[in-house]
């Protein structure tokens, strides 16, 4: 059974930590130096959570890591930093405790404990050769000049 903890922020040592009991119910638990227990059934807390998420605007979606996310390895083991820093692509998640594998250029496949979402390259601009190309195909059937194929070749580049 998964346990999640979350440090809350009300004088900075308050915990608020969340797990699945054996009926099936949600179970929090406060702590800040005493014990408060609340018990709720998932579908409840389930509206209740995407009530706030959706108050405070969080696309919870966009933060989830899947299989096939390009990401960045922040964590690598508790005793190292070997890994860390590299990217590469999801290849599997697990229910362990190094739940990410990643399928690193420099390294090949990694087990990480944590890993976070980076945005995907642009995609590369096409050379001259093939904007030229590119521009000399669209104006097969019209009358151009030369001057004509580069402009289109600029525009075709963003520039």
């Amino acid at each position: 059974m998964a346990e999640y903890t979350l440090t809350c922020r009300v004088s900075g040592d308050e915990t608020l930590t969340g797990i699945v009991d054996a009926d099936g119910d949600v179970r929090l638990e406060m702590r800040s130096g005493v014990s408060n227990h609340i018990y709720v059934r998932p579908d409840a807390f389930a509206e209740f959570a995407r009530n706030l998420l959706a108050d405070a605007d969080a696309d919870v979606e966009s933060g989830l890591v899947k299989v096939g996310d390009l990401v960045e390895i922040v964590k690598y083991r508790s005793y190292s930093s070997e890994y860390e820093g590299l990217t590469g692509r999801v290849t599997a998640i697990d229910e362990d405790d190094l739940p990410y594998l990643v399928d690193t250029n420099d390294a090949g496949e990694v087990w990480a404990v944590e890993v976070r979402k980076v945005s995907e390259p642009a995609p590369a601009c096409p050379g001259r050769e093939a904007l030229v190309s590119k521009a000399k195909s669209l104006l097969a059937d019209t009358p151009h000049t030369a001057a004509d194929l580069l402009r289109l070749a600029e525009f075709l580049a963003g520039e």
